[in-house]
């Protein structure tokens, strides 16, 4: 399956290598259902780090995370990220791959309102421009 990169996108980059980072998994399964479930445009980049693969891959079908996810197995993407900072492990970006939001909607449940209020209203908008395009 291809994705279309050239669409509103989170990503989010998870340090394997943490337990309480990968609980988090939990909230993206719930929160990736939620924009699904409500018909909203967005795609999801889950970013890994981890050195052992089959580890993870055991770990992602014990807590039931089937979506994809991309293996980090260097930590590059902070590596190459000038805007990476441990505090903001989570980037909503638009088509431009502009970044709009920062933050991690995991531990702010006002942040989470925001990602999904924003996710909303960029749809809208979307959905405006295509019907005046018609």
């Amino acid at each position: 399956r291809v994705l279309d990169l050239n669409s509103l996108k989170i990503v989010v980059y998870i340090d394997g290598t943490c337990s309480v980072c990968l609980s988090e998994l939990s909230f993206w399964r719930e929160f990736i259902e939620e924009v699904s479930n409500n018909g909203l445009d967005c795609k999801f980049l889950i970013y890994i780090y981890t050195k052992d693969i089959e580890t993870m891959r055991d770990y992602l079908t014990l807590v039931n995370f089937h979506y994809p996810v991309i293996i980090d197995l260097k930590s590059q993407l902070p590596q190459k990220n000038t805007l990476f900072d441990k505090r903001f492990q989570v980037f909503l970006l638009n088509e431009s791959n502009e970044v709009i939001l920062i933050g991690n909607p995991t531990m702010n449940h006002d942040l989470r309102n925001t990602y999904i209020n924003v996710i909303k209203d960029i749809n809208k908008k979307n959905i405006e421009i295509k019907d005046h395009e018609l």
